[in-house]
């Protein structure tokens, strides 16, 4: 085990060129210590057919070596930070977090310092992840309405923001392609228990093609689609 054993752990990340991870914890949450204060189980929960995730309080981002070894914090306080990972060399950190009111997207050094704020809302923001060049960051928000995400584009420096989906469904996970060119995102489009992957355009948001499995009746099929297009 590479944490610590305590408190609520998510969002891991290995660093691209060293023998380092970041992960958010919430292991120093000082209340974890206190048999009479009562908080209920932090992350993930699920009710019936509807589930949340938690933004657990003291939840801080930290680097450690790949065994656990060598444990620091690059945040700290009481608020959520989280949704971490690293720039495509390393040298920058992307994540999502709550210190100043809603959730929003900050970029800092891979040390912890030069803690940037690129986006600036009422709603929340959150799954960043660095483009290839570093230069813009992809990730998902409500501001239209909550809980109904979609993805958008944003320069690194926190201008030109680009919206790429919309539509009335959750869009969750978008993630670059190495070229730069695309990008991978699951949806909801086909029902909230029936969420499908999408490969879309960066530069004109059209889809290119969805694994449904009542299209692709196999992943070779479906991945055959990847070498049709070149990528």
């Amino acid at each position: 085990m590479v944490s610590t054993g305590f408190g609520a752990c998510t969002c891991a990340n290995f660093h691209p060129t060293k023998n380092k991870i970041i992960f958010a914890s919430s292991h120093e949450d000082p209340g974890l210590n206190d048999p009479d204060f009562y908080l209920s189980i932090p992350g993930y929960k699920r009710e019936g057919g509807s589930y949340s995730w938690d933004f657990t309080p003291y939840m801080n981002i930290y680097e450690a070596n790949v065994d656990g070894s060598d444990l620091k914090s690059l945040t700290t306080g009481v608020a959520y930070h989280a949704e971490c990972a690293y720039s495509h060399d390393g040298s920058k950190i992307v994540f999502a977090g709550n210190q100043n009111g809603s959730m929003q997207i900050y970029t800092m050094n891979e040390d912890g310092t030069d803690v940037f704020q690129v986006t600036h809302t009422n709603c929340y923001n959150g799954g960043p992840f660095f483009s290839p060049d570093t230069q813009e960051i992809i990730f998902r928000a409500d501001p239209d309405k909550a809980d109904y995400l979609q993805v958008y584009i944003i320069k690194a420096d926190g201008s030109s923001v680009k919206q790429m989906t919309k539509n009335n469904a959750v869009n969750w996970a978008p993630y670059w392609h190495p070229s730069g060119e695309f990008f991978c995102f699951t949806t909801s489009l086909h029902g909230h228990r029936h969420y499908e992957l999408y490969l879309m355009d960066v530069n004109t948001a059209l889809f290119l093609f969805t694994i449904i499995p009542q299209v692709y009746t196999s992943r070779l099929h479906a991945f055959d689609r990847f070498a049709v297009l070149g990528i």
